[in-house]
């Protein structure tokens, strides 16, 4: 994808955030704050195989473009995740490719106590459009008094790709 598409999408997605008013847990940008977290134990967002940081919804905003490769982040920055009740995940993101799978897992195994089994989302196929895409509904996160070690990490592995946001937000009864 040219700077050019990247940056045309980014300005699409960044007036869809204004127009659909994403306020209260609907965090738009909870991926810059999540990745800017300072964590003990090293960076709270890291990046595996091929791929870079680049610019999210905004120029000074984290976001990732996947060539082949995953997006870690650790859980121990997601504070959205520790709450009592089920969540969604969802992410701002776009691939280059009609029919791209994105795998994400949530491995919660190095957690002493409080926290959910391990989960392996099925894939979920990409837009080629930025659009909010919901990969996870009703995930259970870890008590808000879990002692979630560095190691717990969420993992958005993919090929062709550009994550511009993530939103953790409560599922919403239907």
């Amino acid at each position: 994808m040219t700077a050019d598409a990247r940056t045309a999408l980014l300005l699409l997605a960044t007036a869809t955030l204004a127009l659909t008013g994403c306020t209260g847990s609907l965090d738009a940008r909870a991926l810059d704050r999540i990745c800017r977290s300072r964590l003990a134990a090293g960076p709270a967002c890291e990046l595996s195989g091929v791929g870079a940081i680049v610019a999210g919804v905004t120029d000074d905003a984290y976001g990732f473009e996947l060539t082949d490769g995953s997006v870690i982040i650790h859980l121990l920055a997601v504070t959205d995740l520790r709450v009592a009740g089920p969540v969604d995940l969802s992410l701002l993101v776009v691939a280059r490719d009609p029919g791209t799978p994105l795998d994400v897992t949530l491995d919660w195994s190095s957690c002493p106590r409080d926290c959910p089994s391990n989960v392996t989302i099925p894939p979920t196929l990409l837009p080629t459009e930025y659009a909010w895409v919901t990969v996870a509904s009703g995930l259970r996160g870890a008590t808000p008094d879990a002692e979630i070690p560095f190691e717990a990490a969420m993992t958005f592995t993919a090929a062709n790709t550009a994550i511009a946001d993530l939103r953790v937000a409560p599922t919403e009864l239907r």
